[in-house]
Formats: structure tokens, C-alpha cells, sequence
């Protein structure tokens, strides 16, 4: 299902942002109304667009990963284990050679790269 990001007011008054998953603009404002709440603005995200989802201090994007960019990937990885370099400095290693794909962003465990 697409996301959508909205703005809401707040009992209050304050505004705040959340995505909601739906079928479209109108099924994403109907499933907010539902909720009690006061939308203010609805926007589609795009596929190329990543999304963010909040885990308490930490967010995690979802990029679009293009699946030749994982099977390179694998295959580099795979070569890297098979000639005996451990996982975490072989993964090191890969994230290097990726270091502006989205699929670098998602092996990467450093904030800083986001």
C-alpha cells in the first residue's frame, strides 16, 4: 500500500507529522477522520522518495534498492568470506565500495552517513 505523510493539529493546537498507509489521498483522509484527527495536509510519498520511520531516538530510512545493486553486492560479499576476511571488516569493506548507493545506507550502522 502507498504511504502518505499528513500534518495534524493537535487537541493542543500543535502540529504534528505522521505517514499512514492507504489506497489513496481520499482513503488516507477517510482513515484519519476515523481516527479524530484534524488533518491539515496530505501528501503522497513517492517510490524514490525513502522513508523515514521513528524507533524512539533513532530513525531508520528505507530506500529503493535496486535488486542488481544486491546481487553485486552479495556476490562481492561472498568473495570477500571466501577468502577468509571476517564478516564484520568484509561488510566494512563492501559498505566502502558502495558508499553512495541507498543499499550502502542500509548496511551502514553509522548515523553520520544518513
Amino acid at each position: 500500500m502507498p504511504l502518505f505523510k499528513y500534518i495534524e493539529l493537535s487537541s493542543t493546537g500543535h502540529k504534528k507529522r505522521g505517514t499512514i498507509d492507504a489506497t489513496s489521498v481520499a482513503d488516507a483522509r477517510r482513515k484519519l477522520r476515523t481516527s479524530k484527527v484534524h488533518v491539515l495536509e496530505i501528501t503522497g510519498a513517492q517510490e524514490d522518495i525513502h522513508r523515514q520511520i521513528s524507533t524512539g531516538s533513532r530513525t531508520i530510512s528505507f530506500h529503493k534498492i535496486k535488486q542488481r545493486d544486491v546481487s553485486v553486492a552479495t556476490r562481492q560479499l561472498a568473495t570477500l568470506l571466501h577468502a577468509g576476511i571476517p564478516l564484520v571488516p568484509a561488510l566494512s569493506a563492501l559498505v566502502e565500495q558502495l558508499s553512495t548507493q541507498p543499499l550502502a545506507k542500509s548496511l551502514c550502522s553509522d548515523t553520520r552517513q544518513s
